[in-house]
């Protein structure tokens, strides 16, 4: 009877070592969300382009970047905002147009027409939103430039325009000569016109925003000659435009003459309202801060 032999195989097992990808850094950049987080596996490498500048946009959102490789391709920037806050909606209330008048009584000299009130102050600019909060944690950096991170504060909105001033008022009419066999009196001169009402200040712009935090790990500090930080605070807003000043009410009329009576004379229009000045700019916000965990 034959003896049967059998062969042990022996398997040895193969240590395939992990693959390494570079990973754009624009990935994560996504506006769905609310917190830009970057953190890859430790043999991955993140990569920074200068052509991809546009893409690196915070709007305000906090930032994450734990990276044990970080490689950068030119001089990358990490932008904050793109705008400044919103300006102020609308503008000052206009003034009140000043009262008119017809016709005064017999022998009277027109009353002069109202004067137009002053146009309301606008209104105040829009505050920029703080500067982002930044956490980075980087092991090592390749490449030859550097990336900058910007935490700056967004600069405030526009103040709003000047209310106008409002138009003086029509100057009444001279009352009618009164003559019977002999003339009492004529007619009387008509009312200036009222003067028109100053416009309104423009709104002060809106206050920026303070700059943002940056947070640094220990191993972050020993590569940060190849980054570069802004964290200044945001810049106040332009003061809004001067309303413009009231229209001059136009003069009466005289009142009208008639037998031995001579008429009344018109009136002269009254002076146009004066326009108002220009809003101040908003403050500046206060500059932001660079710590360490």
């Amino acid at each position: 009877m034959k003896k049967l032999s059998f062969v042990l195989l022996l398997t040895s097992t193969v240590s395939i070592p992990a693959i390494s990808a570079e990973i754009p850094a624009s990935n994560f950049f996504l506006k769905s969300e609310s917190i830009v987080k970057i953190q890859v596996a430790p043999k991955d490498t993140v990569v920074f382009d200068q052509l991809e500048n546009a893409k690196y946009f915070l709007d305000g959102r906090d930032m994450i970047l734990f990276a044990d490789n970080v490689k950068v391709v030119g001089n990358a920037v990490i932008t904050g905002y793109k705008a400044a806050a919103a300006s102020a909606g609308g503008e000052g209330e206009p003034g009140t147009n000043g009262a008119s008048f017809g016709q005064a009584p017999t022998c009277r000299t027109g009353n002069s027409g109202g004067n137009g009130g002053n146009g309301g102050v606008g209104p105040v600019g829009n505050p920029g939103r703080p500067g982002s909060i930044i956490k980075l944690d980087i092991g090592a950096i390749k490449g030859l430039g550097v990336i900058k991170f910007e935490s700056i504060g967004q600069n405030g909105g526009k103040g709003g325009k000047g209310g106008k001033g409002g138009d003086g008022g029509h100057g009444e009419k001279g009352g009618q000569s009164k003559s019977t066999y002999t003339c009492e009196c004529g007619g009387a001169d008509g009312g200036v016109g009222g003067k028109g009402g100053d416009g309104g200040i423009g709104g002060d712009g809106g206050i920026g925003g303070n700059g943002g935090t940056i947070v640094l790990s220990p191993r972050t500090s020993q590569v940060r000659q190849r980054l570069e930080f802004n964290i200044s605070g945001g810049k106040g807003g332009k003061g809004g435009s001067n309303g413009i000043g009231g229209i001059g009410g136009i003069g009466g009329d005289g009142g009208g003459g008639g037998g031995f009576c001579g008429g009344g004379k018109a009136a002269g229009q009254g002076l146009p309202g004066g326009n108002g000045s220009n809003g101040r700019s908003g403050e500046d916000g206060r500059q932001g801060m660079i710590v360490e965990w």
